[in-house]
C-alpha cells in the first residue's frame, strides 16, 4: 500500500486519534511515522492509515514518507473531539482505533471523571460504526501539570477498558505513561521529541502484535479459512461435557467441566439448580484456547472470557472479581461444526449472562435489562 491509500482486500484500517501529540507541527514526525516503519519491519505491510487529515499543524510533515492519513487535532479536548468523531468514522470505516486523548482536558482544568464519561462515548461512537472494532486506549503521557488527575484518569482508563471491553472488541489498555521522561522525552515538556516518538511507537506495536501478530499474514489466516470462510481445526477433538447450572435468584448460569464440581453442585445443598449438559469443549491436548473464569463477589456470579487480554483486564484491575483460573478449552472464532456461545450483560446488577440456546438468546436480547455483548466462545453442540 502506498500513501495514496491503495487498499488489497487484507488491509487494516487503522485510526490514529488523538491531539497535537498525534498531529505534531512541522518540526516534528509525530509517533505516527516511526509507527508505521515499525509496523513494516514487523511483517504488518497491510496496513492503511484512515482519517480526514494528512497536514501537521502548521503544514506539511517534515518527513512525508509513510502513510499520512491521521486524525490528531491540536489543542482539542476529548469533548471536542466527540463532536465530530461520527462523522470521521462514518467516512474512515477503521477496523482498528489508535486512542491517546485527555491531554489537553486536564491541561485546560478538566476532571479525569468528566474525561473518562467522554472517552466511554468515543469507544461507543466507534463501536456503532463497526461493532467488531478493535481499540487500543492509551494510559496517557505525563503532563507539566495537573499530574495528580492525569494520575486518576490513568487508573480509570484501565477500569473502563476492563469493563467495556468484548469479545468482539477488546480494548486493549496501553501504557504510555510508564518509563515516559518529560525531560528526556519531549522538547517543551509535553510534546515528544523524536525520542519520544519512538517510545510512543513502540508501545503501540507491542500492544498490536499481540492482538494481530499470529494473523498478520494473508496467507497463514487464509489457510485457517474454508471455502465458505469458516475456520477449520483439523486435529482439534471434542472434550468434555460442559454443565449448566442456574441460579434460581439472579437466573444467571454457572458453567462447569471439572467433574468433582459438578457431582458437588448436583448432590451437595448449593443455590444452584441443574439444567442439563449445554456444550461439549475442545480437548485442551488438540487445540483450542482456554476459557478462563471470575466469581464477582458482590453478586456470586461467574462471568466466562476466552480473550487473555481481558481476562488479565479484569483480574489486574477489577477488585470484585476473584480470578478461578482455566475451565475449559474453546473456539475464539468460528470452527465447522461447533455452535456460538452468547455473551450478555446487564449494567444495573453488573452481571454477565451467557447462553447456547438461540431461543433463549432470542429472549434476553429482548429484555431491556441486558445489553448483548456478542459471542463469548464457540464450542461443540451437546
Amino acid at each position: 500500500m502506498d500513501n495514496n491509500n491503495s487498499e488489497t482486500l487484507s488491509d487494516i484500517r487503522v485510526m490514529l486519534l488523538g491531539d497535537s501529540i498525534t498531529q505534531a507541527n512541522t518540526e516534528h514526525d509525530s509517533y505516527r511515522r516511526p509507527l508505521w516503519q515499525k509496523l513494516n519491519e514487523a511483517g504488518f505491510n497491510n496496513i492503511d492509515f484512515v482519517g480526514s487529515l494528512q497536514e501537521n499543524q502548521g503544514g506539511s510533515n517534515p518527513n512525508p514518507d509513510f502513510d499520512l492519513d491521521h486524525e490528531g487535532h491540536w489543542g482539542w479536548r476529548t469533548d471536542e473531539i466527540l463532536n465530530q468523531l461520527d462523522g470521521w468514522v462514518a467516512s474512515a470505516q477503521p477496523d482498528v482505533a489508535f486512542i491517546h486523548l485527555g491531554t489537553n482536558d486536564i491541561l485546560q482544568g478538566q476532571s479525569a471523571d468528566s474525561t473518562i464519561d467522554e472517552l466511554g462515548e468515543v469507544i461507543d461512537v466507534f463501536r456503532a460504526n463497526n461493532p467488531n472494532i478493535v481499540i487500543f486506549l492509551a494510559q496517557i503521557i505525563p503532563a507539566r501539570r495537573n499530574d495528580d488527575e492525569r494520575e486518576k484518569l490513568n487508573q480509570q482508563i484501565s477500569i473502563l477498558a476492563a469493563e467495556k471491553s468484548q469479545v468482539d472488541s477488546p480494548i486493549v489498555v496501553v501504557d504510555q505513561s510508564s518509563g515516559f521522561n518529560l525531560r528526556d522525552d519531549t522538547y517543551d515538556s509535553v510534546h515528544p521529541n523524536s525520542r519520544g516518538e519512538n517510545k510512543f511507537a513502540d508501545q503501540w506495536l507491542a500492544s498490536f502484535d499481540e492482538i494481530f501478530g499470529s494473523t498478520s499474514s494473508t496467507t497463514t489466516a487464509s489457510d485457517s479459512l474454508d471455502s465458505e470462510g469458516t475456520a477449520t481445526d483439523e486435529n482439534a477433538q471434542m472434550g468434555s461435557t460442559v454443565f449448566r447450572f442456574v441460579d434460581p435468584i439472579s437466573g444467571v448460569p454457572l458453567y462447569t467441566a471439572d467433574p468433582l464440581e459438578y457431582e458437588s453442585l448436583l448432590n451437595e445443598p448449593t443455590n444452584y439448580n441443574f439444567e442439563g449438559a449445554s456444550h461439549i469443549s475442545v480437548d485442551p491436548l488438540t487445540g483450542g484456547e482456554e476459557v478462563f473464569r471470575f466469581r464477582n463477589q458482590d453478586t456470586g456470579t461467574y462471568f466466562y472470557t476466552i480473550s487473555p487480554t481481558e481476562k488479565d483486564f479484569v483480574r489486574d484491575n477489577i477488585d470484585r472479581y476473584v480470578f478461578e483460573d482455566s475451565q475449559f478449552n474453546a473456539y475464539q472464532t468460528e470452527v465447522e461444526g461447533t455452535i456460538p456461545i452468547y455473551r450478555f450483560y446487564n449494567p444495573t446488577l453488573g452481571t454477565h449472562y451467557f447462553t447456547e440456546n438461540i431461543d433463549e438468546r432470542v429472549f434476553v436480547d429482548n429484555n431491556p435489562s441486558y445489553d448483548f455483548e456478542g459471542i463469548a466462545y464457540y464450542a461443540y453442540p451437546v
